[in-house]
């Protein structure tokens, strides 16, 4: 029992130590970036920060940011020792980022040292040195890539599980609560999820059977043994309670679902509640119309459940439910306690064909190049060269598409039979590689779908995909060319380190071989007045709303001075209560208050920080004072 003990906690240290020095690599790689977070920190990232910064201030307890629900605080919450130790800065709750990216490269390479274990350590090698889309996107404390590993550990746990012959409580537990976590997390988890679901149906040894059962012709012949109208109806009730429910679980768990064609919507559930009690009103029709089948098919139910489910089997039931309850528990509270209500954007799909093929083009042009840096950076970088430098960089370049194009023909190649079976939903029987055969082909399909159309950060499981399929090429050709990994490995590094280089020359980040330090930024000068002043409360532009807040440590409570503010956060209805507040416009928007304190006669001071003009200490009417805080129309 102690060298098992002992094993363990060898094997967490290890774990533990990999990822720490990964992390320290990629920050070192990053360091331009990070010594000038400031620059780098959204408005989006403000709003974020500043409701992890009002919880740890002593303010309410919340499960989700103010402006969505598509993601929950998990990668907030890592931030926290951060803004600890650092205070609130930006480095403080960007550089878990960094952290988020070293768990998905080391978990990367765990599945490689299952697919390729004499090659694993290529995989890790490529994955510290990124496209710039890349490297740019791991200093953003975003939900992305914390789903990333997350949806590695799935893969990890689950391979682990159909591997195994004997299956433990705890792994299947762990299973379940990982994708419980993730979909709190984030809930483009769904594609992770839905890889191993699509997996464990189709290797299921049943599956061929269950398939045949399951077709269009089943259902007719259904409707065509039913004597009666009256079976006919309740069965037509059968089928639409069973669509309603998925729907309504999917709702509940994933934050809503909506479909349309050309434009218009088909259907759509963003009200959870109303759409339950929608079907519990068809279920209660169904019942009311024949009540001795509904208690008859409940006792059926029972009997199965007793009778035919193993007593092991019901365990591990058990442990899932119980994993999957607790990994999502945070968004269970949160509609529990009415924080949550209702889903939104993210999940919606459009099946209009000149959309698809839009989506398509755009994947296959723009977001797909972007990812792996072949987009504008490159012919930046490419515009720049000449004379030899210039031969190299494309003969570099020539190179690293030719390693790509062949690892996908390679890999595609080699899992043709699968590929197939998996496309016509037939039976195959399990291997580890069909996670990395599958998974790429959901991301696309949803990025294709989706409403909205794809974005580069949706495609970022990608990357790690296509990294292991390079790694499976280099691996077979490796057996007649011995010095191939290495060609391989320094066509890679130069590429990509030549590509980051220029982009940080082109932001200002570096200057021949010195990392340069920017000027403060002009939001702490703000920051610095409002303080001296004894304001607390302001009203600005969404670009300085979420960051001054955070940047303040909460003591400032900024919000938007729009009358349709980007998000309608807790943060303005505290502001609403406090009767002296400044405002901070420029431009246009300074030139309206302006005019706006003179036609109303409101006396006010006013000076100009860093190109910001500030009004405050207002004095006159108390209506015309409070609509400043609102004056700004914006669509």
């Amino acid at each position: 029992m102690q060298n098992i003990k002992f094993s363990s906690m060898t094997q967490l240290a290890i774990h533990f130590f990999s990822v720490l020095l990964i992390s320290l690599v990629l920050a070192l790689i990053r360091y331009p970036f990070l010594l000038n977070s400031d620059y780098f920190f959204t408005s989006d990232e403000g709003m974020l920060a500043s409701t992890i910064v009002n919880m740890l201030n002593g303010g309410p307890i919340h499960f989700y940011y103010d402006f969505g629900r598509t993601f929950g605080l998990t990668f907030g919450l890592v931030s926290v020792p951060f803004i600890w130790i650092l205070g609130p800065t930006s480095l403080a709750f960007n550089f878990p980022a960094v952290l988020h990216y070293a768990l998905y490269i080391w978990t990367t390479y765990l599945i490689a040292k299952m697919l390729i274990p004499r090659t694993a350590y290529l995989i890790l090698i490529l994955m510290l040195f990124t496209p710039v889309f890349i490297t740019a996107m791991t200093v953003h404390n975003w939900p992305h890539t914390q789903a990333a590993f997350l949806g590695n550990l799935i893969f990890l746990l689950f391979i682990k599980i159909k591997l195994s012959k004997k299956n433990s409580g705890l792994t299947i537990f762990a299973l379940f609560f990982v994708m419980g976590l993730a979909i709190y997390t984030y809930t483009y988890s769904l594609i992770y999820i839905l890889t191993i679901i699509i997996l464990y149906t189709l290797t299921h040894p049943h599956w061929n059977q269950i398939r045949k059962k399951i077709s269009f012709a089943t259902l007719v012949l259904f409707f065509k043994n039913k004597k009666t109208k009256i079976e006919i109806f309740c069965l037509v009730l059968d089928v639409l309670i069973i669509v309603f429910f998925i729907a309504v679980v999917f709702s509940y768990i994933f934050g809503g679902f909506g479909l349309d064609f050309a434009g218009q919507s088909i259907l759509q559930i963003n009200k959870f509640h109303k759409a339950a009690m929608q079907l519990l009103a068809i279920i209660f029709l169904r019942i009311l119309i024949a009540p001795n089948k509904a208690i008859s098919f409940l006792r059926n139910a029972k009997s199965y459940c007793v009778a035919s489910i193993q007593s092991n089997k019901k365990n591990m039931i058990a442990s899932g439910v119980m994993g999957f309850l607790i990994g999502l528990s945070p968004r269970i509270a949160s509609i529990l306690t009415g924080e949550t209500s209702r889903g939104g954007q993210g999940h919606d799909v459009d099946f209009s064909p000149t959309k698809l093929l839009v989506h398509l083009e755009d994947l296959l042009t723009e977001n797909g190049p972007e990812l792996l840096g072949y987009d504008e950076h490159f012919q930046v970088l490419i515009s720049n060269s000449n004379g030899i430098g210039l031969i190299i960089l494309g003969a570099v370049f020539i190179l690293l598409i030719t390693i790509f194009f062949s690892s996908v023909f390679f890999f595609i190649s080699e899992n043709r039979a699968p590929l197939k079976n998996i496309m016509a939903l037939s039976a195959i029987p399990f291997k580890a590689v069909h996670v990395i055969l599958l998974v790429p082909i959901l991301v696309c399909v949803a990025n294709i779908i989706v409403q909205h159309g794809p974005e580069t950060r949706y495609l970022f499981p990608l990357f790690g995909i296509i990294t292991l399929w390079v790694g499976i090429y280099v691996d077979k050709i490796k057996e007649k060319f011995k010095w191939f990994p290495i060609a391989v490995l320094t066509i890679w590094i130069c590429f990509y380190s030549f590509t980051n280089y220029q982009a940080f020359q082109n932001r200002g980040l570096i200057e021949g071989n010195k990392v340069v330090k920017l000027n403060k930024h002009f939001i702490h000068d703000l920051i610095d007045f409002l303080e001296t002043e004894k304001i607390t409360v302001a009203y600005s532009a969404y670009a300085i709303a979420g960051m001054g807040s955070y940047f303040s440590g909460g003591r400032i409570n900024i919000s938007e001075y729009s009358s349709n503010p980007t998000y309608k956060t807790r943060q303005r209805e505290r502001s609403m209560t406090s009767p002296s507040f400044a405002i901070i416009a420029k431009d246009n928007h300074a030139t309206v208050y302006q005019n706006y304190l003179q036609e109303k006669r409101i006396e006010f001071k006013t000076m100009i920080i860093s190109g910001y003009e500030t009004f405050w200490d207002f004095s006159g009417d108390n209506a015309d004072i409070n609509r400043l805080r609102s004056l700004i129309h914006t669509d």
